[in-house]
């Protein structure tokens, strides 16, 4: 019977020492791997030729020895100010700068800019801090063409906690999130529950806590049928920050605001000025 207790006890902290293992690893692998769960970049090759119907400037802004980040500006004549544009966290400027007719349309000059290791752009991402700091970087080369007042920040999923982080250091004209996070570690531990994302997560992107210091017209958009950041998101972030504007897209989604009549109302209606 002894025999039988000892090996019964034996099999439980096997057992146990099995499944921590295991769950060990899972936090282990999340914390060095995340940049393949959250980042998807897109390469081009350095010779990559950009065909739009309307005329761009191709830069490089450089953000620190060896490496450069990747732009397109797009301007009109007699421009009302600047839209920055920080994208999503996929693909590249091939496919993020076809947004550009939505501003110049309004009368705006709009840079795009990929981040590290998308298309054209040199390095790799690595944290939260330095995807702030390139941001800062562009922001720099952009302010000797335009003063603050004639930037409006615009931040596209990913981007919209790079573009909000951003807007705290220096006020913009206006912020614009289309598609926001109230921030990633929310949309994490509602992914892993069983996981401390708190202590795994590189990038949290606390959105709401940098809204709430803003000093700035913010501007929320978000679609009722958007799967992948809930709809619930932009409304927490409207609580955060009470004057905000929350625009709702009945029926769009993640991907396809722009493609939308209502979209299309509401940023001339932002861009007015």
């Amino acid at each position: 019977m002894k025999v039988l207790v000892a090996y019964f006890k034996s099999m439980v902290l096997y057992i146990i020492s099995f499944i921590f293992g295991c769950y060990l690893l899972v936090c282990l692998g999340l914390y060095f791997f995340q940049e393949k769960v959250i980042f998807f970049p897109e390469v081009l090759p350095n010779d990559y030729l950009f065909r739009f119907e309307y005329p761009f400037e191709e830069n490089y802004i450089k953000v620190e020895p060896g490496v450069k980040l990747h732009s397109l500006f797009f301007k009109v004549p007699n421009a009302k100010g600047c839209v920055l544009y920080h994208h999503g966290n996929s693909r590249n400027l091939s496919d993020w700068a076809s947004n550009y007719s939505d501003f110049i349309k309004n009368g705006y000059d709009v840079l795009f800019y990929d981040y590290r290791g998308y298309g054209k752009s040199s390095g790799k991402v690595e944290s939260e801090k330095q995807l702030i700091e390139d941001a800062g970087k562009v922001y720099q080369w952009l302010i000797d063409k335009y003063p603050s007042t004639k930037i409006v920040q615009y931040g596209r999923s990913l981007g919209s906690g790079i573009a909000a982080q951003l807007s705290c250091r220096y006020t913009p004209e206006a912020l614009v999130l289309e598609t926001p996070y109230y921030s990633i570690l929310s949309l994490a531990e509602g992914s892993f529950k069983i996981l401390p994302i708190q202590l795994i997560l590189k990038y949290p992107f606390l959105t709401a806590n940098y809204l709430s210091k803003l000093n700035c017209p913010v501007h929320l958009i978000h679609g009722t049928n958007d799967k992948l950041i809930k709809l619930d998101n932009s409304e927490k972030l409207k609580q955060k920050k009470p004057d905000s504007e929350l625009n709702i897209i009945q029926g769009g989604s993640h991907n396809n605001l722009p493609g939308f009549n209502r979209y299309q109302e509401v940023l001339a209606k932002i861009l007015k000025y």
